[in-house]
């Protein structure tokens, strides 16, 4: 029996999809750089890290692919602890505990003085880390810029208390160009008490710096996404099905998608090396795929015009106030 070629899509709610409801994770050249350098500091049981970077270039998203890479390479056994910092105009050791305490899910982050929450919080932690027989734990702490001076020290403080306890913490700081400018005032500063805890390590993460790194991430939503899960629907063959299935893919548009950003970034005279945020092309892929969506053509009307289009509606153009941080951290 001669199989047919399966034109018609899955079934799903309306906004359901990924490319409509968000959320989802694409692994960029970046990505995949930032995690074996994570998996490294783990593997020799560094005390921590930081990453940074100018916004909207994929950090917070290579976070859940990461944390995804660390579960698969340490068998699902490594805890992890994923903190986002919230801006705040004075640190506040209560509250700074309860955000904590929240952020893992703990069922009483709000209640008692500030010693329960201090100790509630401490023993949390320790009872996640017994849970792997190396006795590690991983914390990543996003948006770190937003860290005070005080922060810092109780974090210092959940370092040796976990030390003490003979746990393996690796903190991973990830965050803005201010956090490795925090990094350079705390080494001038001699506070080796924390540079040597949390930022003895410092890696610089970058956006989408040419056609072959354009062509990797397009890959991915041809061959590397799928929904509904197991289905076998990439995210391009659900929206050009037809066209898909006689041998079209997305990643042959990488040519026309790097071009088009390099004219916008040169007509907006953006500033700093030439970098795509992954935020902008995300927004300009997805842009495509349900503008032009086309369940019958064997070959999808895509231009450069249609990709120029794309990039004015990510509004790439207006971001100069962000994509010029390209500092280097001195080691």
């Amino acid at each position: 029996m001669i199989s047919r070629p399966n034109f018609i899509r899955p079934s799903i709610p309306e906004g359901c999809h990924p490319i409509q409801a968000g959320g989802y994770v694409i692994s960029t050249p970046s990505v995949f750089e930032m995690g074996n350098e994570i998996s490294e500091w783990i593997e020799l049981r560094q005390s921590g890290g930081m990453i940074y970077g100018p916004p909207r270039f994929g950090k917070t998203s290579a976070i859940k692919y990461i944390k995804q890479k660390l579960l698969h390479d340490f068998n699902a056994r490594l805890p992890i602890v994923t903190f986002e910092c919230q801006s705040h105009q004075l640190a506040r050791e209560g509250e700074f505990f309860s955000e904590f305490l929240r952020t893992m899910g703990h069922a009483l982050p709000l209640k008692g003085h500030i010693s329960e929450k201090r100790e509630r919080l401490y023993l949390h932690l320790r009872n996640m880390a017994e849970q792997n027989p190396n006795r590690r734990i991983v914390i990543f702490l996003d948006e770190a810029q937003k860290l005070h001076k005080d922060h810092y020290a109780w974090l210092v403080d959940i370092f040796n208390y976990l030390d003490q306890a003979k746990i393996t913490p690796t903190f991973i700081l990830v965050g803005q160009q201010e956090l490795a400018n925090r990094r350079n005032a705390m080494v001038m500063a001699k506070q080796f008490q924390v540079v040597g805890r949390f930022m003895v390590n410092a890696h610089q993460f970058s956006g989408i710096s040419s056609e072959k790194e354009v062509q990797v991430c397009l890959h991915a939503y041809d061959e590397q996404s799928e929904y509904p899960e197991g289905s076998g629907w990439s995210y391009s063959r659900f929206y050009f099905p037809v066209a898909y299935q006689h041998g079209w893919r997305l990643t042959d548009q990488a040519s026309n998608v790097w071009t088009a950003f390099m004219e916008a970034r040169e007509s907006g005279r953006l500033p700093g090396s030439a970098q795509i945020p992954m935020k902008f092309l995300t927004a300009a892929i997805e842009y495509i795929l349900r503008r032009y969506e086309n369940l019958r053509d064997i070959e999808p009307h895509l231009s450069l015009q249609v990709w120029r289009e794309a990039i004015r509606k990510s509004q790439y153009q207006l971001s100069g106030d962000f994509i010029s941080a390209d500092e280097e951290v001195t080691q």
